[in-house]
């Protein structure tokens, strides 16, 4: 998943920022990305980096009233995230040169002395980033093959919306959008072979956790992409948040 992250010290421009992109995000549903924080200090982002399985757009201030500007932080956030797309969203045109002299390979600069364009550009960064992000590690060309009797199946793993156990002895039931398959396996190899894409919600159901759209952890449900929802396991729900 590609995941949005924020950070201003301006309080006020970062809530505008921040809700550029997550209206960007809603208004295309079949992009596989996700907003995930909105940050007012570089140590408050650094906290909440995403994991080896997700890529990040980091859309930074520079001048943080701090002992860390803008070019420090995404140095830092190269060092966790070396696939992470950059920009700056900055009042200083001037150290645009300095990217270089960091080796940041910036994607954009954003002036914010020009507010009417602010909304536009982040909106096309996101789209230039996905474009980008789905070309090197979009998950569209992985399958999961299954063997049956009268030959191969390929399932696309990221419509896969979860994985159950079946009622039918040593099977298992694949749950796509309108559609379960059933297949003779068990979730713990499916588990094994699908990997940290997918996560148990409980004993009986392996969840696609790129599917899942919100969490409620006082009911312990999670909504899925397809309008389903499943019940998660209070110790399982770490896994899903």
């Amino acid at each position: 998943m590609l995941k949005l992250y924020f950070c201003d010290d301006n309080k006020r421009q970062l809530e505008a920022f921040s809700d550029f992109g997550k209206k960007a995000i809603l208004m295309k549903t079949e992009w596989d990305v996700g907003f995930a924080a909105s940050c007012s200090s570089p140590t408050e982002l650094l906290g909440q980096l995403p994991s080896a399985s997700d890529t990040g757009l980091y859309f930074l201030d520079i001048d943080f009233k701090n002992d860390m500007d803008g070019f420090q932080l995404a140095k830092r956030i190269r060092d966790v995230d070396p696939r992470a797309f950059l920009v700056f969203i900055t009042s200083h045109a001037d150290l645009a040169p300095l990217t270089f002299r960091y080796r940041l390979e910036a994607m954009d600069f954003i002036y914010k002395d020009q507010p009417s364009k602010i909304r536009e550009r982040i909106v096309e960064c996101i789209e230039d980033a996905y474009t980008r992000y789905e070309a090197f590690c979009g998950s569209s060309e992985d399958y999961l093959t299954l063997k049956r009797a009268g030959g191969t199946e390929n399932i696309r793993i990221s419509e896969i919306i979860s994985i159950r156990t079946s009622d039918i002895p040593h099977q298992v039931e694949i749950c796509l959008h309108g559609e379960i398959t059933g297949y003779y396996a068990t979730l713990d190899s499916l588990e094994k072979e699908l990997g940290e894409d997918f996560a148990r919600c409980h004993r009986s159901c392996l969840v696609n956790k790129k599917q899942v759209v919100s969490v409620d952890k006082k009911k312990r449900e999670l909504l899925m992409k397809d309008g389903s929802v499943l019940q998660c396991s209070y110790r399982n729900l770490k896994y899903f948040t």
